[in-house]
């Protein structure tokens, strides 16, 4: 029917040859193996915003001295904009700048996370009357003082065969703040230092993408302005003196001495004192770690059984949440998270079945080696919501929204001619195991390729080529393919005949 039920409006998809699905309140997660989307059943959330999938996604520079215990305590909770004085995006790509199709000039990003460059969003501003206008992709509304600084932070995207390097990882339950685990603190020796919980930003080095948040002082802001500065200037420079867009690119450097002159005419914004104290491993504290207590136990059988088979996200792989799910119920027992992820930083984890096989060479995770590299031989993305945040409790600090990847990799052959993370014997333990994945994944190969077939058999029946294939051209036959030599002489013996003609036709006369 045209029209929807209970309603007055009318429906104009039929005219447009498209239709889709109404929006449903409860949808469920997807997960994406090469290329697929895997559908994780029986499992809903509620609808998220644009603001939550941006904070999820991306690194925020936050003014010092400001109240952030709120941010550090619950993940979801969303950053204050006013607060921000740049933002680092996080992605395996460059972005673009959706209007002029090049690397952004001194970006800037939107409130709804769209990048531009600043010339670029001062020229689309300054074609109306009004303060504002809406953005080109979404249609939210941009206004000039929402603008931030926006710096691109690509990351390697790790394919199937390549060689990945996973650094041990550790975060105290209750708490958001993960780090790294070390060669002294793996053998039992010093925590980092107790006192400032959100690191510092400085502009001059890289920084660590394992936090959301960074504190920035006044005289990191006047680094960030001169780094803008000396974009426009080489973009004018680049441009040339008659270029038409001179005079945004101009624009903008006056706002940023606008900027500079009141940064440095107002009270200046300095880093927060830490608290100069080291804080020992206690035996005490290794042995609650090793002594399981009677609440902690009861929390990871819970959350064993959660993610038991009931929660299939591929049946034809017998893919569950038990895969993604790296923390074995042992591995819940102590104060304390142990994981793997990248080691660049990226939301990039070890597959369940690596965890195991460490755990079974090691004894537990905090003894593994605080880096491994191994070969990848399957990687799955997945993307955080509640349900699935409340069953994976290692990842209980990762926002929703947030896109992740779990990679299994081959623990059978050594990296670099090195000797292998786990022992033979171990190998074996796990061969059953094993030998069904791969079972699986070349499964899986052969139904994508012929899939891919079938796709490419439909694309040329579509442009013709089928058709023009079966006509039985051969181009070895001379009478579909004459020569140059028989089409003389069958224009020569035609000649004759038509002299012959001729004459015979004059005697008759």
């Amino acid at each position: 029917s045209v029209f929807t039920p209970g309603s007055k409006k009318q429906s104009l998809n039929h005219l447009l040859n498209y239709h889709y699905a109404p929006r449903e309140r409860d949808q469920p997660v997807r997960f994406t193996r090469t290329g697929n989307i895997r559908k994780l059943t029986n499992q809903s959330h509620g609808r998220y915003n644009k603001e939550q999938f941006l904070q999820a996604n991306c690194q925020f520079v936050v003014r010092a001295g400001e109240d952030y215990e709120g941010l550090l305590a619950a993940p979801d909770q969303l950053v204050d904009w006013g607060k921000v004085e740049q933002i680092h995006v996080l992605s395996s790509e460059e972005p673009q700048c959706p209007i002029c199709l090049y690397p952004p000039v001194a970006a800037k990003m939107t409130k709804c996370g769209h990048v531009y460059c600043w010339p670029c969003i001062l020229h689309y501003l300054a074609l109306s009357d009004k303060t504002w206008r809406k953005c080109p992709i979404c249609y939210e509304a941009i206004h000039l003082p929402d603008l931030r600084s926006a710096v691109s932070k690509p990351f390697h995207a790790f394919g199937t065969g390549e060689y990945v390097t996973l650094q041990l990882m550790r975060r105290e339950k209750g708490t958001m703040k993960v780090v790294e685990v070390n060669d002294e603190v793996g053998l039992g020796g010093m925590i980092p230092p107790a006192g400032v919980s959100i690191p510092h930003f400085d502009a001059a080095v890289g920084n660590s993408i394992l936090t959301k948040l960074l504190l920035t002082d006044t005289v990191q802001m006047l680094k960030i302005i001169e780094r803008e500065r000396k974009e426009l200037e080489n973009q004018l420079v680049s441009d040339g003196a008659e270029a038409p867009e001179n005079m945004f690119v101009q624009q903008a450097l006056d706002i940023l001495g606008e900027r500079r002159t009141l940064l440095k005419a107002a009270k200046a914004i300095v880093f927060p004192v830490a608290a100069e104290k080291t804080v020992m491993r206690e035996a005490s504290d290794a042995a609650t770690d090793q002594q399981q207590p009677a609440d902690s136990a009861e929390d990871s059988h819970d959350g064993a059984s959660e993610a038991s088979s009931d929660f299939m996200i591929d049946e034809e792989s017998n893919f569950t949440v038990g895969d993604i799910d790296i923390v074995p119920t042992a591995q819940c027992a102590g104060q304390h998270y142990y994981f793997y992820q990248s080691l660049d930083g990226q939301p990039l984890f070890l597959h369940s079945i690596n965890s195991r096989m460490l755990q079974a060479m090691y004894g537990s995770l905090d003894r593994s080696p605080p880096r491994i590299t191994g070969r990848v031989v399957q990687k799955d993305s997945c993307s955080m919501d509640e349900n699935l945040r409340r069953r994976l409790k290692y990842l209980e600090h990762l926002p929703v929204c947030t896109q992740f990847d779990v990679v299994e990799l081959d623990f059978g052959t050594p990296a670099d001619g090195r000797d292998g993370l786990v022992s033979e014997a171990v190998l074996s333990l796990f061969h059953d195991e094993l030998s069904m994945r791969q079972r699986t994944r070349q499964k899986r190969a052969r139904a994508e390729q012929k899939r891919e077939k079938q796709i490419f058999e439909f694309n040329e029946r579509q442009l013709g080529k089928a058709m023009a294939r079966s006509a039985r051209i051969s181009i070895d036959s001379t009478k579909q393919f004459p020569s140059v030599r028989a089409t003389l002489n069958y224009v020569s013996g035609f000649s004759r005949v038509t002299k012959i003609l001729d004459t015979s036709w004059l005697d008759s006369e």
